[in-house]
Order: C-alpha cells, then structure tokens, then sequence
C-alpha cells in the first residue's frame, strides 16, 4: 500500500473519531489529546524518563563479553632436554567476561538518580501546564464561536424585522400614508443589516476553522457547538484564590521540582572529585595453543579505587556552574510567582467588570424592547413619527448586540480566573442556567 494513503487513511480514521457536535469540555479535551505542543511536551516526558533509566542503570552490574584473536609474525619455539616446544604459538583466540559492580560509597550515584526522578516529575507538571495553557486557548476560541454564532442570529433577526419594516413601509407608502423617504430610510437599514450579518457569518466561518487548528485537524472539517450556561455568580476572595493558585498551578510546582533536581546535581558536582570504588571479576578462555606456561582458563576478581587529586580547577569551575543555575531557577520562579499573582489579579478584576457589564447589558435589552413597543405603538395610534421606530430597532439591535458579547465576556473573564489559580473548580459558585436572548 502507498504510505501516503495509508498515512490519509489513519489521519481520516482519527479525525472521524472526534464528535461533530462538541461540548466545550469536548473540545478541551480533544486538543489536550491531540495539540502539537501537548504531543511535544509528552515527548519530553518520555526522554526524561529514559534519562532517570539511564541514571539507575549506573547503580546496577554490567556484564560484557570480549573476544581477541591475535596473530603474530611467527611462532616462539625452545628445545630443552632433547624435546621442543612451543613458547608462543603464531596466534592466540581468547574468549573473555568481565561483571563489574559499582559501589557508591560517596552516594553521588542515589544523588544523580534522585535528580532525575526530580526532572521526571517536573516535566510532567510542565505537561500539566501545557495541557492547562491549551485549554484556555480551546475556551477562548469556543467562546469565540459562540460569540460569533450569537452575533449571527442577531443579525438575522435585525434582517428579519427590517424585512418586514420595509414591506409594511412600501404598502404604506402606496396608500399614501407614509413619505417616499421613510421607504428609503428603511431600506437603507436593512442594506446596513444585510452588511452586518454578511460580516457576522463570516466571523462565525474563521472562528470555526481557529478551533479545527486547535484541535490539530482540518481546518475546513464540519462541527456544531453548544451554548453553555449562562454565566454563574463566583464570590471571590482574592487571598482564597491565590493559596488556590500557589498550590495548584502546575507552573510553580515543576519550577520547585526543578530546584530540588539542580541542588541535587550541584551537590553530586561538590563531591565528584571523592574516591569511587569499583568492584569486577573476569572470566578467560583461551581457545588452542596457549603456549608454554600458559592457561586455558583463567579468573580474577578486582577491587578499584579510585580518587582524583588535582584536576586543574575542573570541578571547581562545574560546582560554580551548577550554583548558578539554581540561581537562576530560583528567579524563574520568583518571576514566575510575581506574574501569576498579577494574572490573578487581573482576572478577578476582568471578571467583576464583566459581571457588571452583563447585568447593565441585560437591563438595556429590556429597556430597548419596551422602548420599541412603545414606539411602534404610538405610530399606530398616531401619535409617534417613523424615525423614532427606526431608531428604536437599531438601539434594540445593538443591545442584543451588548448582551451577547457581555455574556460571552464574562465566560472568558472565568476561563481566565480559571488558568490563573490552576483549577477548574472554582469556589462558591452558584448554580448556573441557560441564559435565553429575548428576542
């Protein structure tokens, strides 16, 4: 089979796996399983992991297996009593099996396998991270559609009615109850209303091709989303919700992890220079001729010590190196702290002024659609002029407008107070409901 059709076959395979109707915590979910920088972060894992291996394999017995075969120029012969023999054959084959076995007697062994254990662990927090960092990227462009497809139907709606405005005019204006220019007012609204949902759509079209690169797929592959819930009511304790963060962002748990990795190496490089010792036992076989005085089989046993004396300033230099880059772990960190305490900050505030655009945005949906009753009321009593029913659309319409980009705010202000403290679970949230634009 062509490996490029085979290569299509499983992308097609993967891709008709994931819903055409997806959930947001859907959404979430796919790109953790499928983002670029998710599957690269789940890589580094995996070579850290294979480094801890490599560490503990440095505390265990190796076995190695040599074979020689030597020949020389010309064999080595003595005569002694009458009888000659040989003293060196022309060649020699030597079959031989070393086990050795360190014995860490500094621990700087333990200490290299803690560090990587340490890095291990740290490379999957910053997994975590990246996981959490993707999912604020999945909300945000979900949000986005949401946004996007609210706006559509809005649109729409301002079309419908100004549709129906321009008919109601037209027959009015034949009767010769309203002016010519009350017609081409009204049709100019609803030229401006056609524009509007025209760009709506197109909005909705590149929303949705941002969340297919989300999730590592097609970007012109087909889905529908649902609504969420209307925005829950959080009471928010600032000093709560950063212990929430100090303890549950994945960020500053990998950076103290990776701390404790490098005080480990930079107290394995202090004592690299401290007596190792070595112990190994070797097994020979000579096969043929060994010559005079020689063995077929020989074994020894070994003990090494050894203890570097001077090393022109080698570890001096590694110890000071190691210093440092624990020192500059322990800025990152610090940075690291500073920036989530005002990403916290910044989100609480972000979220509070959402909240509050959201209840003043849903009282002017109300105000404008008892304004545009009122307005065609009093033009059918007589009472109103056209202007101010024209008026009173567009304010409606743009009020919908307000409340649709309010309420989608406010999801993204909880999308980002939830990366800020590293958790989905939010405190004290009330019980949430669908939210309904009242058309």
């Amino acid at each position: 089979m062509n490996p490029l059709v085979a290569l299509a076959g499983l992308v097609g395979a993967s891709t008709s796996n994931i819903p055409t109707t997806l959930t947001m915590d859907q959404a979430v979910q796919i790109a953790q399983e499928r983002a670029f920088s998710v599957l690269l972060q789940e890589s580094a894992v995996e070579k850290q992991r294979q480094a801890m291996y490599q560490s503990a394999a440095g505390l265990g017995p190796k076995l190695t297996f040599n074979g020689t075969y030597t020949r020389f120029d010309q064999s080595a012969k003595a005569s002694f009593g009458g009888n000659s023999f040989t003293v060196s054959p022309i060649d020699t084959k030597q079959l031989q099996a070393i086990a050795a076995l360190p014995i860490d007697i500094t621990g700087n062994l333990h200490r290299l396998v803690y560090a990587s254990e340490k890095g291990l662990a740290a490379q999957r927090e910053t997994l975590l991270a990246t996981e959490s960092n993707i999912a604020l990227t999945v909300k945000t462009d979900y949000l986005t559609i949401l946004r996007a497809k609210a706006q559509v139907a809005v649109a729409q709606d301002s079309v419908t009615s100004n549709q129906e405005l321009v008919k109601t005019t037209q027959a009015q204006v034949k009767q010769g109850v309203d002016a010519k220019i009350d017609l081409l007012r009204a049709e100019a609204q609803l030229a401006q209303a056609q524009g509007t949902l025209l760009t709506a759509q197109n909005t909705l079209t590149l929303a949705k091709e941002t969340l297919n690169d989300d999730l590592a797929r097609p970007i012109e592959t087909p889905f529908h989303v649902l609504d969420v819930t209307k925005p829950p009511v959080l009471d928010l304790s600032v000093s709560d919700l950063t212990g929430i963060a100090a303890k549950d962002r994945p960020e500053l748990k990998a950076m103290n992890l990776t701390l404790a990795q490098l005080a480990a190496i930079t107290k394995a490089t202090e004592q690299s220079n401290l007596p190792s010792l070595n112990l190994s036992v070797t097994a020979t076989q000579n096969i043929g001729a060994v010559g005079f005085g020689g063995r077929l089989q020989t074994a020894t046993a070994a003990a090494t010590l050894s203890w570097p004396i001077f090393d022109s300033g080698l570890t001096r230099a590694e110890v000071k190196q190691a210093r440092q880059n624990q020192a500059q772990a322990q800025i990152q960190l610090n940075q690291e702290k500073l920036g989530i305490s005002l990403e916290l900050q910044q989100a609480v505030s972000n979220y509070q002024n959402a909240q509050s655009r959201y209840q003043v945005a849903a009282s002017q949906v109300e105000e404008a659609q008892e304004a545009l009753r009122l307005a065609m009321l009093n033009l059918q009593q007589g009472e109103g002029v056209y202007l101010d029913v024209l008026n009173a659309e567009t304010t409606l319409t743009t009020a919908k407008s307000g409340l649709v980009t309010a309420q989608y705010d406010l999801w993204q202000a909880i999308a980002s107070l939830q990366h800020a403290i590293g958790t989905d679970s939010l405190p004290t949230m009330a019980p949430a409901q669908r939210i309904k634009i009242v058309q």
